[in-house]
């Protein structure tokens, strides 16, 4: 397979072509949109800044953007993989290519554009989660997150908590909701998304919302 690899000078090229070298792939470095649509499949490499994808214009945007919509694998590494949210903290007069919903976050353990939202009522979401996406120990807990308008409704606790550097401990009516992310002493990471939550943040939120808290 010829593996296509977008070249708008912020890339590393020479070390994902030899990667791909090596794994029996055929890498071309692509100078131009009208090379895309000959690739069977595309890689999007990238280093530093965000605002280094103001080189990804608007003939850019189309050609990757009919290939992702015709089914071809696409590949984001690094900045690339940024660029194909709708745009970064880092550059904010800057979009990405808006494939992906949300923002790329920088700092420690940021939460709300990059997290994985599941519902904390069903009995095995953490033993699911670590085993089949985060391929980790079973036991290891997850944030139960709320809006910032809502923590003082389920949890006690008195400070911002946006990157998980404290807990709060759960109100007892709400501990059989968030048995699953329970603590030891019914302690739990307390983390409120950002000031804007994302749609999808939203939507999740809403359909959670929307179970009755018993149901497991």
């Amino acid at each position: 397979m010829t593996v296509g690899l977008i070249d708008y000078r912020a890339g590393n090229l020479a070390s994902v072509a030899k990667a791909f070298r090596y794994l029996g792939a055929e890498p071309r470095v692509l100078s131009s949109p009208a090379e895309v649509a000959n690739a069977g499949a595309l890689v999007i490499p990238g280093v530093g800044h965000f605002a280094a994808t103001a080189a990804l214009a608007d003939d850019w945007r189309l050609a990757i953007r009919a290939r992702i919509e015709g089914g071809t694998a696409v590949l984001g590494i690094c900045l690339g993989m940024q660029w194909l949210y709708e745009g970064s903290d880092e550059a904010t007069h800057l979009t990405g290519l808006g494939w992906f919903e949300g923002r790329a976050e920088f700092g420690p353990r940021a939460l709300g554009a990059r997290s994985i939202l599941a519902s904390p009522l069903g009995r095995y979401v953490n033993e699911n989660l670590n085993h089949f996406v985060k391929h980790r120990e079973k036991f290891r807990p997850f944030a139960a997150s709320v809006t910032a308008e809502r923590a003082g409704e389920f949890f006690e606790f008195h400070e911002s908590s946006r990157f998980l550097a404290s807990v709060g401990r759960v109100k007892p009516a709400h501990r059989k909701t968030f048995e699953s992310n329970l603590l030891p002493d019914r302690l739990a990471d307390a983390a409120e998304p950002a000031a804007e939550p994302t749609r999808r943040y939203k939507r999740r939120g809403a359909r959670v919302s929307a179970i009755p808290a018993d149901r497991s």
